[in-house]
């Protein structure tokens, strides 16, 4: 099963990240954490609001 997670930058911007549980439960993420998105160029997928 996996996890998406929200995250809201300081510009405003939203970044959707898509992780497995396990990785959330590893990292502790709850609603607020703060957090450092590192974002590898060839993982990328940009999608538009249908």
């Amino acid at each position: 099963m996996n996890a998406t997670v929200h995250i809201k930058t300081d510009a405003g911007f939203e970044i959707v990240a898509v992780v497995t549980n396990e990785s959330q439960d590893e990292m502790k993420l709850t609603t607020g954490s703060r957090v450092i998105a590192l974002i590898k160029a060839s993982a990328i997928l940009i999608a538009t609001k249908a």
